[in-house]
């Protein structure tokens, strides 16, 4: 009786916490959440792993899942940050974060890349990670990312037909000579070829206008998360929020901007990728282990260099006597 009654309190629990993680299946809760988040984000000014409160300040700089921002001068605070794997966590590094919500641990980990399809997790081992590993290089985040915006914008009623970011902009690439990314407040100057190629064939649905104005707490309204494209200055313009929707907006505009379109999540991540990646990379090869072969490599060259050097003098020598 009693050992019924300690299991029956234990689901209980369970059910208030909400999103509470099992240890064990991380890498699927982290799937079928909502409201996970699975991001990049460099640590600064703050890092205290014990105490009452443990926690964290970071900023976000690219987001594979998750309402996580990116591009905001402010930092973010995630407590009881736990790192998976044995490493020292250093201001100004970047590192994968996963979070679920204060219930549950922040989890750091260091990483070989930035681009998911090839990173491999460091200092850590067992099913559970390789498991998220997989995920991580099968997109499978992404992928969930995508139903999360699909399933926001499911119910907004479609007016017309399909058009391309690129029409929308206005400005021909052959007419193109600067590209601007403004993200929540961060300049970024993108360069033209690259941006254009980005944009090739990335196509917005036509919906019903949606209000994108939210009100803070002194009342006043402002502008929703997200970021302007500028081409040529003000000659071809764009708006895309943070949760896919776009309109033929720029910063020079004394209104408010509205969703007149929607666009796929990776479509947008096509996007921030010209300006989060380039400010943001780890060499493939940077383990202990890598750099050991590395030497080794380099060291039989040069043995097999000065052997060989040796063998052809000594052959010269016996020619000539």
């Amino acid at each position: 009786m009693k050992k019924t009654t300690v299991l029956f309190m234990f689901v209980i629990m369970v059910l208030l916490s909400g999103t509470l993680a099992f240890a064990g299946s991380i890498p699927e809760d982290l799937l079928h959440d909502d409201n996970a988040q699975l991001f990049f984000a460099e640590v600064i000014k703050t890092y205290t792993p014990s105490g009452d409160k443990p926690y964290v300040e970071v900023k976000p700089v690219k987001v594979i899942k998750g309402d996580v921002r990116i591009g905001r001068e402010q930092v973010i605070v995630y407590y009881n940050p736990n790192t998976v794997g044995d490493f020292d966590v250093k201001f100004g590094n970047v590192y994968l974060f996963t979070y679920f919500d204060e219930n549950n641990p922040t989890d750091i980990f260091e990483v070989t890349s930035y681009d998911t399809s090839v990173l491999k997790l460091k200092n850590v081992e067992g099913d559970m990670w390789k498991r998220f590993e997989k995920y991580l290089n099968e997109g499978r985040y992404e992928e969930a990312e995508q139903e999360r915006i699909d399933r926001q914008n499911e119910n907004l009623p479609i007016q017309g037909g399909d058009i391309l970011l690129a029409d929308l902009i206005g400005v021909k690439k052959e007419e193109a000579q600067s590209v601007e990314i403004n993200c929540n407040g961060e300049f970024h100057e993108i360069d033209v070829d690259e941006f254009y190629k980005a944009i090739e064939n990335i196509t917005l649905t036509d919906i019903k206008d949606v209000s994108l104005e939210k009100e803070i707490k002194d009342g006043f309204f402002t502008f929703p998360d997200g970021m302007y494209i500028m081409v040529n200055g003000f000659d071809g313009y764009a708006f895309i929020t943070d949760d896919c929707k776009v309109d033929k907006y720029g910063m020079h505009h004394s209104n408010m901007p509205n969703g007149k379109y929607t666009m796929k999540y990776t479509d947008r991540a096509k996007i921030t990728a010209l300006f989060t990646d380039e400010g943001y990379k780890l060499p493939l090869l940077e383990t202990p282990i890598a750099k050991s072969i590395f030497f080794i490599v380099i060291s039989a060259g040069v043995l097999f260099a000065v052997g060989f050097g040796i063998g052809f003098a000594v052959k010269i020598k016996r020619k000539r006597s």
